[in-house]
């Protein structure tokens, strides 16, 4: 018995690589609402807006989509950042086209790298939309696949997005 503990303990560093973390995803749907960003005693009065986004994922490619209405001043930018649900900041993937002053689209396509996916597939991108009065972002949503449920992944049999 002894000696089964011990071999099995010697192993365990050589196995650890396979438990390790799945393999990142190459194709799915993605989703979210666009929502205003915490706003403090500066920016309570400029800061409004809400819109939805989806995004689609094949091979290593991610096209975005989305609509925005009721900002407070128009559209200057929309891009793509990394960072876990309800935190801001994090580094910035890819820029956006973005159009129609207050109400209007937001569209673009990026590569994602490996790690990059892996993030998209824990929630962990999102999407910031930047106003000419809020230039560090007036609206924002993160990408979440189907059944997220804040746990770093989807749940089983959840469907739907939130």
């Amino acid at each position: 018995m002894t000696f089964l503990l011990i071999g099995l303990l010697a192993a365990a560093p050589s196995v650890a690589h396979l438990v390790g973390t799945a393999p990142s995803q190459s194709s799915g749907s993605y989703g979210g609402r666009l929502s205003v960003v915490p706003v403090d005693a500066r920016t309570t009065r400029t800061t409004s807006g809400s819109g939805r986004v989806t995004a689609t994922l094949e091979g290593g490619r991610l096209r975005v989509e989305g609509t925005f209405e009721g900002t407070h001043t128009p559209v200057t930018g929309a891009e793509i950042r990394q960072a876990p649900p309800g935190r801001r900041g994090g580094p910035l993937l890819a820029t956006l086209d973005a159009s129609g002053g207050t109400k209007g689209r937001i569209q673009g396509t990026v590569r994602l790298s490996a790690a990059q996916r892996d993030a998209l597939t824990r929630g962990d991108l999102y999407v910031l939309v930047r106003t000419g009065g809020n230039p560090e972002g007036e609206i924002r949503g993160w990408l979440l696949p189907p059944g997220w449920t804040g746990t770093g992944g989807p749940s089983e049999g959840t469907g739907g997005s939130r």
